[in-house]
């Protein structure tokens, strides 16, 4: 995060063609910051789910009231 504040800071003392490609840049590593967080959150709970399949480990108990598939 401190690479990304610093980039920031950059933006303030850039001069106007300069500050644009900082402002993309910046851009650009927020949106991978971003998406490795959110495959971070959806790749746990697949790669257990998988692990489960393939140990052949009994399935977590269904919630009351849920419709068996």
């Amino acid at each position: 995060m401190l690479h990304v504040s610093a980039k920031a800071a950059a933006i303030l003392v850039a001069p106007g063609p300069q500050r644009v490609a900082l402002v993309f840049v910046l851009a650009f590593s927020a949106s991978v910051l971003l998406a490795e967080w959110l495959f971070r959150c959806v790749e746990r709970p697949i790669g257990a789910a998988l692990r489960r399949v393939c140990d052949g480990s009994p399935r977590p108990a269904a919630l009351p009231g849920a419709v068996p598939l």
